[in-house]
Parts: structure tokens; C-alpha cells; sequence
């Protein structure tokens, strides 16, 4: 059998790491933990210094406990948590009038079931948010902080419905921003796809990571194809 000596020196995660969202590396770093190849301290450090670098405040105060073997926090952690939780609040008032289309009880009937995926039923989906964003006069300003709002949930490991009818987080989010954003072309409709995907990825809902790619994939090829056919006119 290979030595751990053998596995480290093999090992691709320094490799593929920069090229990884963040979120994206703590489950390999877990699975490199589990494994037993480095010393434990070795990969809380490392899980640590990327922490820092997110909104993942619970998640970076339980690997410091950890790692420094106490119960006590530095304060710089308890006062971003408190900046985090602050900033959820205030995205969330701003959603206010758009989070209630979406517990909407006609919304929610429209909704589709678990496993369907089909254009039509995404179609009866959508149909019935704008209505409601039309009935209820919701501005351009509103969706965009719906995606704001999607991407700190997605910042704070929030990354979606765990489990059918609990709470929604930025799978669910980003997919109803794609659905009212006027501009589907737009950098943060584009942004809001690739999020969705990532979380996915998270919550290991294959099915729809593979339908998210394939679209992400359409989108791409058509950019391509816009630019080259753009350098043919000069």
C-alpha cells in the first residue's frame, strides 16, 4: 500500500485549487482531513486561512476552536459575524415586498414539483412571478437586491433547500432573480448561473448541476460565436 509520503506527493488539490471557488474547496479539504494524509493541524490551518477570506463566520469559529483547542473566539470573528448578520438583515428588508411574491400562495402553486425540470413547467413558474412583480409594481432596484441578497446566503453557506419545504437559500434565489431580470444577457444574470451551479454542486443536486452546465455551455458557445462573427465585419 502507498505511504501517506507517496499520497502527498500526488496529491492535486494544490494543483486544482486556484482554479476552484472557495466554497468548492472545503469539501475536498474535509475529504484530505478524513484521509489522514497531512496532520490534522496542518489542514485546519489551511482551512482557517480560506475561511478568512469568507463570510463562513460559524464555520471559521468552530475550525479556530479546533485547531487553538479552546472555546474562546478573537473579537475581530464575533464582530464580523455581526457585520454579516447585520447585512442579511438589511438585504433582506430591501427584498421585503419580492420575498412575499415568492411565499406568494398562487407563486407557490406554480412552482415546480420536485424533479421537474421541464421548460413548461419552468415557464408556469416564471409566468407567475412577473405577474405578481407586475401587480405589485416591483422595480429593477428590487431584483438586484434579490441577487445581492442570493449571493450573501451563498457567502455565508447558505447554499439552498436542503430538504423539500425547508428554508430557500441561493439556489433558489439566484433561479428567481434569472427568471425577473429583464436583461438575461447581463454579467450578473450570467454570475447568478454560475452561483446556482456552484451551489448546487454543494448540495450534490446532480441533476440540476448538469442542466445548469449545459446552459452555461449554450451561453458560452453563443458569446464565442457572437465575437468571431464580430471580427468577420472589420
Amino acid at each position: 500500500s502507498s505511504s501517506p509520503s507517496d499520497v502527498v506527493q500526488h496529491d492535486l488539490f494544490p494543483k486544482i485549487s486556484p482554479f476552484l471557488d472557495k466554497h468548492l474547496l472545503f469539501p475536498l479539504l474535509e475529504h484530505i482531513q478524513k484521509q489522514s494524509i497531512y496532520a490534522e493541524d496542518q489542514v485546519l490551518r489551511v482551512q482557517l486561512d480560506l475561511l478568512k477570506k469568507t463570510k463562513l463566520v460559524d464555520f471559521a469559529m468552530d475550525k479556530y476552536k479546533l485547531l487553538h483547542k479552546t472555546e474562546e473566539v478573537p473579537e475581530e470573528m464575533t464582530k464580523k459575524r455581526a457585520l454579516v448578520v447585520s447585512q442579511l438583515k438589511e438585504l433582506k428588508a430591501e427584498c421585503k415586498a419580492l420575498l412575499s411574491i415568492i411565499e406568494d400562495g398562487n407563486v407557490e402553486k406554480a412552482k415546480p414539483q420536485k424533479g421537474d425540470r421541464s421548460e413548461k413547467s419552468e415557464k408556469i413558474y416564471r409566468d407567475a412571478l412577473l405577474q405578481q412583480a407586475e401587480a405589485n409594481k416591483i422595480s429593477t432596484e428590487q431584483v438586484e437586491a434579490l441577487y445581492k441578497y442570493a449571493k450573501l446566503h451563498f457567502e455565508c453557506g447558505n447554499y439552498g433547500q436542503v430538504q423539500e419545504g425547508g428554508p430557500l437559500g441561493a439556489a433558489e434565489f439566484l433561479t428567481i432573480y434569472r427568471m425577473l431580470v429583464k436583461d438575461s444577457a447581463s454579467d450578473n444574470s450570467l454570475s447568478a448561473l454560475w452561483g446556482k451551479l456552484a451551489a448546487e454542486i454543494l448540495l450534490e443536486k446532480w441533476d440540476d448541476a448538469a442542466d445548469d452546465l449545459k446552459k452555461l455551455r449554450d451561453i458560452i458557445d453563443t458569446r464565442v460565436c457572437s465575437f468571431f462573427m464580430s471580427l468577420t465585419m472589420y
